[in-house]
């Protein structure tokens, strides 16, 4: 997900349908994040979409993580 997201090196260097891929991952949102704050100095306001796309993800997997939990039989 690192090289995917962005973390190792521009996703403009990556193919099309890669960096369309790349939107799917939080490590795209996390340096999208980063990039905003470090290189254009934006503050929380402008941040507003990009933390909801985390929080949107966050809260899809631990849902995911919640129903897999509850439905038992994981350590036995």
């Amino acid at each position: 997900m690192s090289a995917i997201g962005g973390a190792w090196f521009p996703i403009s260097l990556m193919p099309e349908f890669i960096q369309q891929l790349s939107k799917l991952t939080l490590v795209y949102w996390a340096m999208e994040g980063f990039s905003s704050v470090l290189w254009s100095g934006h503050g929380l306001l402008q941040l507003a979409p990009v933390l909801g796309v985390l929080a949107a993800i966050t809260a899809a997997v631990m849902g995911a993580a919640l129903w897999r939990f509850n439905r038992g039989n994981l350590f036995s």
